[in-house]
């Protein structure tokens, strides 16, 4: 999965790379964290076990909130599926944090083809699709109209490291610049 590549460089710092699991970013949900944005702009599906039996849980469903997904109480994540990405989809990957290995400001992970799925990271208390924005990539409109609908419809919350106001604004940047590393692939 080349997004995944893409994203594993930016995750913390080698020590963390080298202990840390897929499988654990994604049950633990950090809004910051860079898996859950791929598994969702990806279409994961997760799989659970716990006292009722296996579930199937879409990535769409699964991330509620801050460090909260839809596992319930003494149940595992225990597999995680990725469908094949269509062909000719590329994939595109941007974070902005103040130094390397930081958490993100703001986090971009996309899936461009006949159905786009752009996700940010770090602006929200989870991971959160862009849909106004992939409804102007799908109709093909000019990348400029899809990076100025960016956040349109995304819950945006300032924090520590930057206001609502700066994280919107390198939303659209990130976007922006994606899209044109996309059209050179």
């Amino acid at each position: 999965m080349p997004l995944i590549a893409k994203a594993v460089a930016e995750v913390a710092h080698p020590a963390i790379r080298n202990r840390g699991t897929f499988g654990g970013s994604i049950a633990l949900a950090d809004p910051a964290a860079e898996m859950p944005a791929c598994a969702l702009a990806l279409a994961a599906v997760m799989v659970v076990q716990g006292p009722g039996g296996e579930r199937r849980i879409a990535a769409d469903a699964f991330f509620l909130g801050s460090f909260e997904t839809a596992l319930q109480p003494g149940e595992l994540l225990t597999r995680i599926e990725i469908p094949i990405p269509p062909a000719g989809a590329r994939h595109g990957f941007a974070e902005i944090a103040r130094r390397r290995g930081d958490y993100a400001m703001a986090g971009l992970a996309m899936m461009h083809g006949p159905k786009p799925r752009i996700v940010w990271f770090a602006l929200s208390d989870r991971p959160v699709r862009a849909r106004a924005a992939e409804a102007v990539l799908e109709a093909g409109k000019d990348d400029d109209d899809v990076a100025a609908r960016a956040t349109e419809g995304v819950p945006v919350f300032g924090d520590a490291n930057a206001t609502e106001a700066m994280k919107r604004h390198l939303a659209r940047q990130l976007l922006a610049r994606t899209l044109r590393g996309l059209a050179g692939q």
